[in-house]
């Protein structure tokens, strides 16, 4: 589980939920190697049903949002909201699923009515990878998500490129106008989380503030109050005074 951050007061908003096979060795296998073997098995569903429970179990244990990414495959399933509702639907504190903006505007009337469909179950909705789609600025009016997260090669190069940096800030101020929040991805650098706050990007995820942690350790870190799991969100202020 890897938190992300709210800007505004420096706690933790919610983990994003990420799956790691480890095998009776230790030895610990990334999506990169079984994804595509998994959503392509007969074993994609049993692993749907077991990470929306999943999800719903640690929800109400920390009472906290946590979101899940799903495949273009699993959103296109008829049985895909059915399973949602029997896991997610009325949780103490809303759950967030993550699709892609390609997923999304690859057809904008399916996706609106399942966005609605979990909407009324109490879901929210995170873009992933918001910025990477052919025609990203120009679907935002036909997006209804509640944060869009801005990828991390945009993250990475605007520390050095102008026109990088131009368009993470064009993309925070359209969903503020639009009303979506902004959670930026892969924030690795002082100079990069100072930029984004200056910038007015809501909520902030990456290796600078919190590598992905197993369960024992979020176990630990809770206890009650996120407290200790936090960052210092007027750090930025001197960057500011002295910037070009």
């Amino acid at each position: 589980y890897q938190p992300y951050f709210e800007v505004k007061s420096g706690k933790v908003a919610g983990f994003e939920s990420l799956v790691r096979i480890r095998d009776i060795n230790a030895h610990i296998y990334y999506p990169k190697d079984f994804i595509d073997f998994l959503e392509n098995s007969v074993y994609l569903k049993d692993f749907e049903e077991w990470a929306l429970k999943e999800i719903s179990e640690k929800i109400k244990k920390w009472q906290i949002p946590i979101s899940i990414n799903i495949s273009a495959k699993t959103f296109g399933n008829p049985l895909f909201l059915e399973e949602v509702e029997k896991y997610l639907k009325d949780l103490p504190v809303s759950p967030v699923i993550e699709i892609t903006e390609r997923l999304y505007i690859k057809n904008i009337k399916t996706t609106k009515k399942i966005v609605s469909n979990l909407r009324n179950m109490n879901v929210k909705i995170a873009i992933d990878d918001f910025g990477t789609g052919y025609s990203s600025l120009s679907s935002l009016k036909d997006i209804d998500a509640d944060i869009l997260k801005i990828d991390m090669s945009f993250i990475k190069a605007m520390v050095n490129d102008k026109k990088s940096r131009a368009l993470v800030k064009t993309i925070i101020s359209l969903a503020q106008a639009l009303g979506m929040k902004t959670l930026a991805e892969g924030v690795e650098t002082q100079q990069q989380k100072d930029i984004l706050v200056d910038m007015g990007v809501d909520y902030l995820q990456g290796f600078l503030l919190s590598k992905p942690l197993p369960e024992e350790d979020i176990e630990k870190l809770i206890g009650g109050t996120y407290d200790r799991l936090s960052f210092d969100c007027s750090s930025f202020s001197s960057w500011k005074r002295n910037k070009v």
